[in-house]
């Protein structure tokens, strides 16, 4: 599923090949208090990655939103991968219209409503480039497995047994609700919210994501 140094030709390998136990480092039995309820220990996240190394393929429909300081966006969202490839699609009420940004290892292209084709190296670019959305797509192919991305360090405070904020990479992950979304064995989070302080057209905006997943299902 998704552990170790994170490169987009390598996101659905990870999510999908089940790497997830070879890159865990010495994990410790309990988790070790940080100041103020914070945690920072591997082990809470192990049966999940154990569980997701199922995966061969996924996708996923969702609601996602940005709200900026000038901007209040939604859109639908699926976002599916099969190998190497990863393909997302946000449709709906978005304001430059229907978009699908493809991305493996070797490039990141998005489409816009007009056909016109964008290049790059970073998915996450090109969707603030075209769209203006500044959504943290790299990580975000964790967070919405339930676990941190461990090529940046993090901490994190649990709820009622289950991981209720993460911090992250400056981002402030809100875990809302988790749900049997997809295979009777794995809980999904169902709502997530990652805020965080961003520089955007020369202005600090604190900036929300926030992301409502409908299905999951699997894909060859």
């Amino acid at each position: 599923m998704m552990v170790g140094k994170f490169s987009y030709g390598r996101l659905s390998l990870i999510l999908c090949l089940g790497l997830l136990g070879a890159c865990q480092t010495a994990i410790k039995s309990e988790p070790e208090p940080l100041a103020d309820g914070w945690l920072n220990s591997p082990s809470v996240f192990a049966t999940q990655r154990d569980r997701l190394t199922q995966l061969q393929g996924w996708k996923l429909t969702a609601k996602v939103g940005i709200k900026t300081v000038s901007d209040n966006e939604s859109a639908n969202l699926i976002w599916t991968v099969r190998g190497t490839e990863n393909e997302i699609r946000l449709y709906g009420p978005l304001g430059v219209g229907a978009v699908r940004l493809s991305f493996n290892g070797d490039r990141a292209v998005l489409k816009d409503n007009k056909g016109v084709e964008h290049v790059g190296v970073s998915p996450q670019e090109l969707l603030m480039r075209v769209v203006g959305w500044p959504m943290p797509i790299d990580s975000l192919a964790y967070w919405v497995f339930g676990v941190p991305n461990e090529s940046q360090s993090y901490q994190y405070q649990v709820f009622d047994g289950r991981v209720s904020l993460l911090d992250q990479g400056g981002w402030l992950i809100n875990y809302e609700t988790y749900k049997p979304l997809f295979l009777d064995d794995i809980t999904l989070p169902k709502k997530i919210t990652a805020k965080r302080t961003l520089l955007i057209n020369g202005e600090e905006s604190l900036v929300r994501v926030r992301l409502v997943a409908k299905s999951w299902t699997r894909t060859r």
